[in-house]
């Protein structure tokens, strides 16, 4: 069931244009930096977009130049990801899948940001988390890419805000949701 559901998603993704894809990220990143939730968050986990999700990029700078501590996942092993301080564009490089991820960066204490170590385990230090997916649901199901990486994120960052982001093409009535599944709190397309 998944896997159809991924497969209709990805043919729907297929036909959009740059412009299409351009004019419904700009209204999805509008929506989403007039929530509440965004506008009070100190700390915000965003995600840098693959070429067929809401773009989030200019999202991400304006939220940094807010003053807002912004974070993008990091793949970290085979399995697992891990939020990195974004420090701007320059200090991006291609990670696992082709995604943009934050390098490395000595000289960013991660203490200063009161986020604990520099290999941290958030649970509670992220406001927000921006997530993407193939799709979601009115009940705040997400469909991811099939790998489980955002959700065993997610999963351990129990008082994080959970924003899944998406085209209106991507919320569906209903998805099938297991026990690893993790719900977003709001869905905004």
């Amino acid at each position: 069931m998944k896997r159809k559901l991924r497969n209709r998603i990805k043919a729907l993704k297929a036909t959009l244009t740059a412009e299409d894809i351009a004019a419904m990220s700009a209204a999805a990143v509008d929506r989403l930096l007039r929530t509440d939730a965004v506008r009070g968050a100190r700390c915000i986990l965003m995600y840098h977009p693959l070429a067929d999700e809401v773009d989030t990029r200019e999202a991400i700078d304006i939220l940094k130049a807010a003053g807002k501590t912004v974070l993008l996942p990091h793949v970290v092993n085979g399995t697992d990801m891990e939020p990195r301080v974004y420090d701007g564009r320059e200090r991006l490089a291609s990670g696992a899948f082709g995604v943009m991820e934050p390098m490395p960066n000595e000289g960013c204490k991660t203490s200063d940001l009161n986020l604990g170590a520099l290999n941290f385990t958030l649970t509670n230090a992220i406001d927000v988390a921006v997530v993407p997916g193939m799709a979601f649901d009115s009940d705040g199901d997400r469909l991811g890419r099939g790998k489980g990486y955002y959700d065993r994120m997610l999963s351990r960052m129990t008082g994080t805000y959970k924003i899944g982001l998406c085209f209106p093409f991507q919320l569906l009535d209903h998805i099938p949701a297991t026990d690893t599944d993790v719900a977003m709190d709001m869905v905004i397309s």
